[in-house]
């Protein structure tokens, strides 16, 4: 369902790829939701927009590097896997 997949989160690895595909994941150390603890994709075909995209990772590094709390986001009914993030926010 859509909502939040995780909150309360830090990240504890990012990677700028997986294999060919136009994805990144994050794997998360902790936090509250489905998604807690585990690896989450975001998918260029999933979020629709290199933008957007690109946004997403930079906010997941800068997260990363900071050590501060994230929110990832679904807005599409059906990811109870957490493979189709569509949304990423960093706060303290």
């Amino acid at each position: 369902m859509a909502g939040w997949l995780v909150t309360n989160a830090k990240i504890k690895e990012v990677s700028s790829a997986i294999g060919t595909q136009e994805a990144f994941f994050i794997i998360l150390d902790d936090g509250n939701g489905l998604c807690a603890g585990k690896q989450i994709l975001f998918s260029m075909k999933h979020i629709g927009s290199e933008k957007k995209y690109d946004r997403a990772f930079s906010i997941a590094l800068a997260a990363y590097m900071s050590d501060q709390k994230i929110k990832v986001y679904d807005y599409n009914d059906g990811n109870d896997d957490c493979s189709n993030a569509d949304s990423i926010r960093v706060y303290k």
